[in-house]
Order: C-alpha cells, then sequence, then structure tokens
C-alpha cells in the first residue's frame, strides 16, 4: 500500500532498534521510545507523522523542549534521538498556531554535525 512505517529508527553506528508505543490522543500524536541496551545510542527516529509541532519529553524529570531540528518528508517527521542506557523518552506531536521552520544545518568549524 505504500504507506511509511509508524516508527523506524536508523543508528549512525547501525546498531539495535529501539522499542515504541504509539497512542493517539485527540489531535496529537504521542510515541514512547525507549532505549533497552545497556549503552547509549544515538539516531534518528522516523514517525509517520506530518504538519504537528513535535517536542521531546522526559519521564524521569519532566523536562520538556520542542524539536528545533527535524525534517519531514514523504510523509514522516525525522527526529534526531540520543537515548543514555536504558533510557527513555516521549516524542509528541500537537497541532501548533505558532510556527517555526526547523533549523536547516548546523555547522562545528564549518563542518555539518
Amino acid at each position: 500500500m505504500n504507506v511509511p512505517p509508524d516508527f523506524a529508527y536508523k543508528d549512525s553506528k547501525s546498531g539495535p532498534n529501539l522499542i515504541y508505543i504509539h497512542r493517539t490522543l485527540g489531535n496529537s500524536e504521542a510515541y514512547f521510545v525507549a532505549n533497552t541496551k545497556e549503552h547509549a545510542v544515538e539516531g534518528v527516529c522516523s514517525f509517520r507523522v506530518q504538519g504537528k509541532r513535535s517536542e521531546l519529553w522526559w519521564p524521569e524529570t519532566g523536562r520538556t523542549e520542542l524539536v528545533a531540528a527535524y525534517e519531514e518528508r514523504d510523509g514522516v517527521t525525522n527526529v534526531p534521538i540520543h537515548l543514555e542506557s536504558t533510557e527513555s523518552i516521549f516524542v509528541v506531536f500537537r497541532d501548533d498556531d505558532k510556527s517555526f521552520d526547523p533549523v536547516a544545518s548546523v555547522l562545528l568549524d564549518g563542518q555539518p554535525v
């Protein structure tokens, strides 16, 4: 049917997959993403959501933040994620009256990060 997966993860070192649960809450989409491994993972998570503001929520501390670096393409939103050993996070997508453009690129000493 040519529908992208609900969730996909690509590790920068082609390592382990993360586990996830997806829930629709009214007009919002909430994903609980967990690293079950004994080492940190870093990569890009793809969520089958488009046109919504993405936020990261840390369950251990209650801290939240808007995602500034993301990419929407082909019906999915790609979000870079870093999780420590056995750490988890909520990625929440909500309607936003005040839209803003994502960060287009980040350079460190003239090199893309």
